[in-house]
């Protein structure tokens, strides 16, 4: 079981590496591989937080939102919480990569990636 939020920052962090262009053909398709499986998962959950978000009615200034009442927002916070939280019964196989094909990759990249990627020095 997984979590879907670690999918998500999986995808996303996928999304990062694959603008370096000093990723090896390799990389690339390995990613992109990884990004096909993970993406119905990132899909679902935007899809359901959007869903969310919309049943709440608030007002949106800019990058602050405002809900009616603290009890509404405290209240969306923990419907939010359980979305992220939800757990991803499936078995997603790993893909391989060599850490010399992606040689712009950060510590806190691998950490975000390795339940789906398996690192080797060559």
């Amino acid at each position: 079981m997984i979590q879907i939020k670690k999918i998500i920052i999986a995808y996303e962090t996928t999304q990062d590496l694959v603008k370096d262009s000093g990723l090896s053909i390799n990389a690339k398709w390995s990613l992109f591989k990884l990004r096909k499986k993970l993406y119905p998962h990132y899909e679902f959950h935007v899809t359901e937080s959007r869903n969310l978000f919309l049943s709440y009615k608030t007002e949106v200034d800019g990058n602050t939102v405002t809900f009616e009442s603290v009890d509404l927002a405290n209240e969306y916070q923990k419907k939010q919480d359980e979305i992220d939280n939800f757990e991803i019964d499936e078995d997603i196989e790993k893909i391989k990569l060599k850490l010399s094909d992606i040689p712009g990759i950060t510590i806190p990249q691998m950490e975000q990636l390795e339940e789906f990627v398996e690192f080797s020095p060559e």
